[in-house]
Formats: structure tokens, C-alpha cells, sequence
């Protein structure tokens, strides 16, 4: 079942509107694009998952919600196809050339030898990592230290980058957490204690910063509500109301969550 709601009401249709449709239980935003000149109604779902949706500038809503309601089996398919094959994952091996996720884009892995000191960075759209120049190394034993320069480097950025998110979402929500923790958890993405102690893997930095945002909202939520019951996930939806296009992309990364 699919169900419309526009976030925005105005007696003269604007050149851009948002709102957000209802499909199979699961809340998708969209944008609405209106143009002089335009002869049909198009839908795009963007990379995160958001739908825009272009259309002539004279078209009645009417029209416009029975174009959605008549795509919503076509649009169910394609958003679950579009996070599946979007969620970010660690490569299997680290070779030249491997792909690497951060904060939801993709850098090409590059290693070189050029400096004494062990280095990881993003440069040029590559992620470079600096090896000291050694004795020679087996393959195995030189993917073990290539994987373990990038881990030290995410960690790095997430206790800035994490630490700085949670600080900025707790004050726009009005609550207030004990501690933050970045944790290596093997299948769980964060987490609050009882005493309000905020958890937070750091394997979440391969996500998108849309995704991040969730994570920690969802986190910090748990500070009013214990559970995940109705008033919780409404809690959560006043702040991020998309909620759970954002979820579903973090549930299809547990595919690459070993590292």
C-alpha cells in the first residue's frame, strides 16, 4: 500500500516541492521538480535513494499522485535494488586498484614506498598508503599491513568525525549523553547503555554521512526512549523522517561488514 503526503501546502504550485510517499510501510522523500516547457512526468531515484520527480509546470497534483501510485511496485523494486548494489563493503583483497568506501564514496587503493614513515590518506581521489621501504614481504603479510594501516586511519576519522556529529545532533535534539565510545563491535553498529553512554563502530565511516546521521539520532534517541517501540521510531522520525531508506542502506552493509 502506498500513501502521499506533501510536506509543504500552497495555493500556487512552486517550481520545487518536497514530500515524502509511503511504499510497503517504508518512507521514501522525494523532490518535485515542476518546469514550463516539459511534456511528461519522469521519476530519478539519486544514489542515496531519494526520489526526484519531474513534471510539467500545469500538472495537477492529482495527476501527479496517481503517477506514484500506479510506479510504487516498480519504485519498491528499484530502491531495494539501487541499496543493494550502493552499500558500501571492504574489499576481499587490497590490491592497486581496489576500492575502498568513505564516508559513501569510492577511492581507488594506491600503495607506495616513497617516505619513512607509515602513512594512510585520501589524495587525488586515491586512497594513498605510504609503506616504508622493507625487507621483502610475502603477499599475505603485505595485505595484513596495508589492512591495518587503513583501519588506524578510519578510526582516526571517526573519533572526529563521529564525535563531532553525535556533540551537533544532541544539541538540536536537547539531550545530553554520559560518554562516546568508538568501539570495534563485530555486528553491532552502535549502541546506548543505560547510563546514556553513547557506542559507535567505526566501520560506520564507509557510509554515507546521511547514513552516519541516522546512526547517531537513532543512538541518541534511545536516551529518551529505553526500546524500540512506536513512540521511539516516532521520535526518531521527527528528525530524520526518511528513516528508514537510511536504515535499510546500513542493513545492507552488514554484506561487508567483516574487516
Amino acid at each position: 500500500m502506498l500513501s502521499l503526503k506533501f510536506l509543504t501546502t500552497r495555493k500556487t504550485p512552486p517550481l520545487v516541492e518536497e514530500g515524502h510517499i509511503t511504499i510497503h510501510q517504508r518512507q521514501v522523500l522525494y523532490t518535485l521538480h515542476r518546469k514550463k516547457g516539459r511534456r511528461r512526468i519522469t521519476l530519478y531515484i539519486e544514489p542515496s535513494g531519494k526520489l526526484r520527480l519531474n513534471a510539467p509546470l500545469r500538472t495537477r497534483m492529482q495527476t501527479i499522485d496517481q503517477f506514484l501510485l500506479h510506479s510504487q511496485d516498480w519504485l519498491a523494486g528499484k530502491l531495494a535494488e539501487v541499496q543493494k548494489n550502493s552499500a558500501p563493503h571492504f574489499p576481499q583483497t587490497l590490491n592497486e586498484g581496489a576500492t575502498v568506501y568513505y564516508l559513501g564514496d569510492a577511492y581507488q587503493l594506491t600503495v607506495t614506498n616513497d617516505t619513512t614513515k607509515q602513512t594512510c590518506r585520501i589524495k587525488d581521489g586515491w586512497l594513498e598508503i605510504n609503506l616504508p621501504q622493507s625487507a621483502a614481504v610475502s603477499d599475505a603479510e603485505l595485505q595484513e599491513e596495508i589492512r591495518l594501516e587503513i583501519i588506524l586511519w578510519y578510526k582516526k576519522q571517526a573519533r572526529n568525525i563521529l564525535k563531532e556529529r553525535t556533540e551537533l545532533w544532541a544539541t538540536q535534539m536537547g539531550l545530553k549523553y554520559r560518554s562516546i565510545k568508538i568501539t570495534s563491535p563485530t555486528r553491532q553498529w552502535g549502541s546506548c547503555s543505560a547510563q546514556n553512554d553513547i557506542r559507535l563502530n567505526w566501520r560506520v565511516m564507509m557510509a554515507p554521512l546521511f547514513v552516519i546521521d541516522y546512526l547517531i539520532v537513532h543512538e541518541l534517541a534511545h536516551i529518551r526512549h529505553k526500546n524500540h517501540s512506536v513512540h521511539f521510531w516516532n521520535y526518531v522520525a521527527n528528525y530524520i523522517p526518511d528513516y528508514q531508506t537510511r536504515q535499510q542502506t546500513l542493513k545492507h552493509m552488514d554484506a561487508g561488514f567483516s574487516i
